[in-house]
C-alpha cells in the first residue's frame, strides 16, 4: 500500500505544495494520543506549513522522513503575519477548530491555527500523548495488524528514551514507523469531532486518542 504525504510550504503570494510519495511501512505513523475510540474514517498526512515558514528568523522547522525509519518533527513557534491568512483566530477554543478545519478543507481557506493532519483515505491515525511501557505494547500491537495504521506519539525527549529503556527495545519507534512530535503540547481538544490543537498552533485529526 502507498500513502501520499503532502507538504504545503506556503510563501508569500503563493502556495507552493510539494508531495512525498512513501510506503505505508515506511512513513505510517505520527505520535501517539489517548483516546478509546476508533472512528472508520481514515487518515493521511497533511502538513500545511504557515506562511514565511521558512523564511522567519527565529523559526525551525526539522523534518526527517525516510522508508526505514519513524517520522520526528521539532519546531519552534511559527513566526507569522496574521494578515496572510484568510481566517486568523488570535485565542483559539476548542470549538474553533471544527470551523478551521471545514475552512481549510471545503474552502481551500488559509487558516490559523494550521491545520497539520487532517482526515484522508489513507488508514486510520491513533494519537498518543505521553508514553510509557504500556503505551510501546499498544503501539506495537497495532503495527503488528496492519501496516496502513498512521501512529502518532506526543511526548518529550526524556519520557521516549525512559519508556523506551523500561520497555527493553530502544529501537522499538523505529520498528513500529511510529511519528515523534517531542516538543510541543496537548493545547485543545474536541473529543466530539475528534480534532486536537497543540500548544505550537498545529491541528492535528485523530481516529483514536490514548492519553496518558
Amino acid at each position: 500500500m502507498v500513502c501520499s504525504t503532502r507538504i504545503n510550504t506556503p510563501h508569500e503570494g503563493s502556495k507552493a505544495l510539494s508531495y512525498l510519495v512513501a510506503s505505508a511501512l515506511g512513513i505510517t505513523s505520527v505520535t501517539c494520543l489517548a483516546i478509546s475510540e476508533t472512528s472508520e474514517k481514515h487518515f493521511d498526512f497533511c502538513y500545511n506549513k504557515a506562511r514565511q515558514a521558512f523564511l522567519s528568523v527565529g523559526s525551525k522547522l526539522e523534518t526527517f522522513m525516510d522508508y526505514t525509519a519513524p517520522m520526528t518533527t521539532q519546531m519552534d513557534y511559527l513566526e507569522h503575519d496574521p494578515r496572510d491568512y484568510d481566517i486568523y483566530i488570535k485565542h483559539p477554543t476548542a470549538n474553533d477548530l471544527p470551523y478551521l478545519m471545514y475552512q481549510f478543507e471545503v474552502h481551500g481557506k488559509e487558516v490559523w491555527p494550521w491545520i497539520w493532519i487532517h482526515p484522508n483515505e489513507s488508514g486510520p491515525h491513533h494519537v498518543f500523548v505521553g508514553v510509557n511501557v504500556d503505551t510501546l505494547h499498544q503501539i506495537r500491537q497495532l503495527r503488528s495488524e496492519s501496516s496502513a495504521f498512521n501512529i502518532l506519539l506526543i511526548a518529550s525527549k526524556e519520557s521516549l528514551l525512559e519508556a523506551a529503556k523500561a520497555f527493553g527495545n530502544h529501537n522499538i519507534y523505529d520498528e513500529t514507523f511510529c511519528g515523534i512530535v517531542s516538543d510541543a503540547k496537548l493545547e485543545l481538544l474536541n473529543v466530539e469531532e475528534k480534532l486536537l490543537m497543540l500548544s505550537d498552533e498545529r491541528v492535528i485529526a485523530y481516529s483514536s486518542l490514548t492519553i496518558i
